[in-house]
This record gives structure tokens, sequence and C-alpha cells, in this order.
């Protein structure tokens, strides 16, 4: 390990780690960790010993909370410290201390930690509150994530879970636009999808209809916004279908969704991957409708339209073509 004994000692202990060979992991992530304490891959491995040791019946709880609690304080700024507050969180909740374990997980909610760290932050913590009825603690951390993180991509995640929730206890419209004080911002128009979604979610379809009606005849919300809104009053369309009774009144819903889908690939051919998008629901509502021809045809013109052949769902109708679905 000459000349690369620091990244040649971590890829070893991560080689045992991924093939479950207990003993070694621990030997060589201690290892690693002796030599290397203030090491570019310290965080990651610490928090594998301790994943480990919560998977063990024989670790006491509070050594797991030791040695996370240790490390971090050495090593504020670590980017793994999410993931081992997340994993201290869990080791609180099984201790049946939660008001630690929602202290930890709201640190890893606030913290610079990849997506997928974030959403089993915020969802593990509002699982909690959520049994306690604290609906306004929910309401609370929900917000000042969104304050902190405006431009964050999640963040429409998390303002469609908030709109949810908040259209569940009956709160007003203005209590749900809340999350922004000035209705030309980005946000803004984020959180009115956010609240499309919630309402079909909800069932609520001639009030997500309504609103995405509002949204599409809105100068605010041209282009990008404006189609998806669309794309979610044809979606809302084929989950009301879904839960009708079979028959005419579905067959009806599912016409509907069909000619959205279809407007959307006439209206927004500049906005390539949404058009794509809005081609291949298309072709999924025909087969809802039992149209093989029209699935074809909107698959194939998915396929050779030139400015979407590398779009995501042009890929997905050229691996539907290879498996004979254009041609059976």
């Amino acid at each position: 390990m000459s000349g690369s004994g620091e990244p040649a000692l971590y890829y070893l202990a991560l080689a045992h780690f991924l093939n479950n060979e207990y003993q070694k992991t621990v030997a060589a992530c201690s290892e690693y960790l002796r030599k290397y304490p203030d090491g570019l891959y310290a965080g990651d491995l610490q928090y594998r010993l301790s994943y480990i040791d919560s998977n063990d019946t024989r670790v006491e709880p509070n050594k797991i909370i030791t040695e996370i609690e240790t490390f971090m304080e050495g090593h504020p700024n670590n980017v793994s410290n999410g993931s081992m507050l997340c994993l201290l969180a869990d080791t609180y909740k099984k201790n049946h201390e939660d008001d630690k374990a929602i202290a930890a997980y709201q640190k890893a909610l606030f913290s610079k930690s990849p997506d997928d760290v974030i959403q089993y932050a915020l969802d593990s913590a509002t699982t909690i509150l959520q049994a306690r009825k604290d609906w306004s603690a929910i309401a609370e951390m929900h917000g000042e994530y969104l304050r902190r993180n405006p431009d964050n991509p999640f963040s429409l995640h998390v303002i469609g879970d908030k709109v949810k929730k908040d259209i569940r206890e009956g709160k007003g419209e203005e209590d749900a636009h809340a999350l922004t004080n000035n209705h030309g911002t980005s946000r803004f128009c984020e959180t009115t999808l956010g609240k499309i979604q919630a309402l079909i979610d909800l069932g609520k379809f001639d009030e997500g209809r309504k609103l995405a009606e509002q949204v599409v005849g809105d100068k605010k919300f041209r282009g990008e916004m404006a189609a998806k809104a669309y794309l979610m009053m044809a979606d809302g369309y084929r989950v009301e279908a879904a839960k009708a009774p079979p028959g005419d009144g579905a067959t009806e819903l599912l016409k509907k969704a069909y000619a959205t889908y279809q407007r959307v690939e006439i209206t927004y051919l500049s906005l390539p991957e949404i058009c794509a998008e809005a081609y291949w629901q298309a072709a999924e509502t025909a087969k809802e409708l039992n149209q093989d021809g029209l699935v074809a045809e909107n698959l194939k013109a998915l396929i050779d339209h030139p400015r979407l052949q590398d779009t995501h769902r042009a890929k997905d109708a050229k691996d539907a073509k290879d498996a004979k679905i254009l041609n059976p």
C-alpha cells in the first residue's frame, strides 16, 4: 500500500463492508481511523463502524452515542455528519429518547448533506411528531427548511408535504402560500404546483383542476411551470379514473387525460423533457383505454422526433420498441 496507503485502506474497509464481512470491516476501519484520524474518509468509516454497532444487540446504545458525538465534536464540518446525526437519532429513538431523536434528526435536516439523508431526517422527525399530533412543530420544521433552502430542488418535496398537511387541517389558501411573500417569485410558483399535487393526492380533484386552470391562465406561470401544471391536470384525470367505477365515467376521464397530454405535446416542444414526458404518459393512458394503435403512435413519434431523441423518455420508448411493444 506504499504511496497510496490511505485510499487503499479505505477501499479495503469498504469492500469488506459491502461483502458483509463484519470482523474484517471493523479491523480495517479501526486501522484507518488510528492511522488517519482526520483523513478524507474518516467520517465515512466512523459512520460504518457505528452502523455495525447499531445492528449488534450486544453493543450498548450509549457506546454508539458517545462515539458519534465524540467524532462530530472533533470534526464539526465533516461531510458524513448528516448521516451520523441520523444514526445518532435512530439510536436515541431505539432508546425511547424521542426528544433527543427529534433534535438530532433536525440537525441532520439542516446539515449540508445529500438529498437522501435530508429526506430520511425530515421523514423520521415528522413521523415522531405525527405520533404526538404536534402539527405546529411539523409546520415550523418544514417552514424553517424552506426558509433556509429556498433554491434546493428537494424543497418542492417539502412544499408538497407542508401544503398537504395544511389542507388536511382545513387551513385556508392564505395559510398554505405563507411559504412565500412575493407572488412573482419561483418559490410562489413551486408552492402552487405543490398544492395542485397535494390536492390530487388527497382526492380533491375538482379543486386541483381549478387551481391548475388558474395556473395555465396566469402570466406568472409561463413556460415550464404552466407545462407542469398541465401534466398534473392530466395525471389528476387518470388518478380519478382509477378510483371511479369501471364504465363510461372512467373512460371519459381517461380521454380528458389523453387530450391534455396531447396539448402539452403540441404546445411545449421547446421543453424537450416535459414534451417527451407528455408523449410517454399519453401512451400509458392509451394503454388504459385499450387503444394499441395510439400507444404505438405516441411511442413512435417520441422516438422519431429529432428534438426529443436525447430525452430520458425517448430512451424508454426505444427500449419498448426493442422489447417489441411497438411491433408485437
